[in-house]
């Protein structure tokens, strides 16, 4: 959320001696003296000067250093009234009509090379307007939440070439990335629209969300009727579930119908309070017809760093990557450019971390997850025919 500090002394004091001109006579200065002060002033007004371009050239390179992201703005709900009718029911028609316009489909191309052909694959998600953006002091558009897994291609390598968002009035913008992030499956969006105002979903806050409570999911299921609505409950507030066959998530869990088309949509409370982003991810078998919901927390954490930052800080990371191969056994598959300090070397396999048997890469996602920047994990691996222990410090995530 922006932090504004303003001073609060809007008073200016004027006194009648300030106000008053005073006569004062001028002495007669010898030429020694007249030579004098000019050579003072003189060598001042080079100190002022040098000063001043000093400060510029520091400025220009602190700027470069250290770039200024643009001040966002992050919509936070107060304790909110419930929606209610004459008879004091909660109407699930008005709270529709108060969030639904915060909601916006989603439509990208990807460009698909095979066989020397090119060909363009669309795809579709939703996503939720969550917060505005300024430029030079002024609003010139708003922020998009959305999956990671809408705007990226099934290997979750390439961003999407075009991104069209349409809202609810039928309108389409043109979009583009501010920034991502794969582990927690968020990405923000921007789209220029300098004059006309678009309502932004209120997160929730932490106390307000409770097992039970009855919510609304709102979004564009298999792509085609955008500004759909299912209504369920939450069902469980933190749940860890194994995404993609490899990692895993804490999610939300809803029994609100929740279809593809539905990622990156919205869940919201009955006072119209953004409580969690559908999770685009696809899940192991046996969780079918559930939904699961990335938390509002979770998504405003990153939200607010991809938007001051453009990346997740303080993020426990390896910069490895690893692969489970078909004989069950898991292996170093890769390094991420800039973490080529690590000990394993690619095609380690990897027996057991911290003591722990590994059987599957979600076991060290969890471990590094849960790992402090600066920890040390001991991995017993096996390189060639050789058995050995490591030690791999956790890093931090930077881009």
């Amino acid at each position: 959320m922006s932090n504004y500090v303003y001073n609060d002394n809007f008073s200016s004091i004027t006194t009648e001696e300030n106000k008053k001109t005073k006569k004062q006579t001028t002495p007669t200065l010898s030429l020694s003296k007249r030579a004098l002060v000019i050579i003072s002033a003189s060598v001042l007004l080079f100190a002022i000067a040098l000063s001043a371009f000093g400060g510029v050239l520091i400025g220009k390179y602190f700027a470069e250093k250290n770039p200024i992201y643009n001040t966002n703005t992050i919509y936070i709900a107060p304790p909110a009234s419930q929606l209610v009718n004459d008879r004091g029911d909660v109407s699930l028609a008005d709270l529709v009509a108060s969030v639904e316009n915060s909601v916006v489909e989603i439509k990208t191309e990807y460009v698909v090379h095979a066989n020397r052909l090119q060909a363009v694959k669309s795809g579709a998600g939703s996503g939720v307007i969550v917060g505005t953006y300024d430029e030079n002091g002024e609003r010139a558009g708003y922020n998009i939440i959305t999956n990671t897994t809408v705007i990226m291609d099934e290997n979750k390598t390439n961003v999407a070439s075009n991104i069209t968002v349409t809202l609810n009035d039928g309108v389409n913008y043109a979009a583009s990335v501010l920034g991502y992030d794969l582990d927690y499956d968020i990405a923000v969006l921007r789209i220029n629209e300098p004059t006309k105002s678009l309502p932004c979903a209120a997160f929730a806050s932490s106390e307000s969300v409770r097992v039970g409570d009855s919510v609304i999911a709102i979004g564009n299921p298999i792509g085609e009727v955008g500004g759909s609505v299912t209504s369920g409950i939450i069902s469980a507030l933190d749940k860890s579930i194994k995404v993609d066959g490899h990692k895993t998530m804490n999610l939300m869990q809803t029994n609100a119908a929740i279809n593809p088309g539905n990622s990156g949509g919205a869940l919201f409370d009955m006072s119209g309070r953004l409580v969690g982003i559908v999770s685009g991810h696809s899940f192991d078998s046996g969780v079918d017809g559930l939904g699961f919901i990335i938390p509002f927390d979770d998504a405003q954490r990153v939200y607010s760093d991809i938007t001051n930052y453009g990346y997740v800080q303080n993020k426990p990371f390896l910069g490895v990557e690893f692969k489970k191969y078909l004989d069950a056994v898991v292996r170093v598959e890769n390094f991420i450019d800039g973490y080529d300090s690590t000990p394993l070397n690619k095609g380690d396999k990897i027996i057991s971390v911290n003591g722990t048997p590994i059987s599957d890469v979600a076991q060290i996602t969890e471990m590094i997850k849960h790992s402090a920047i600066g920890d040390t994990l001991s991995f017993v691996i096996i390189r060639g025919e050789e058995t050995m222990s490591v030690s791999v410090t956790v890093d931090t995530y930077h881009p």
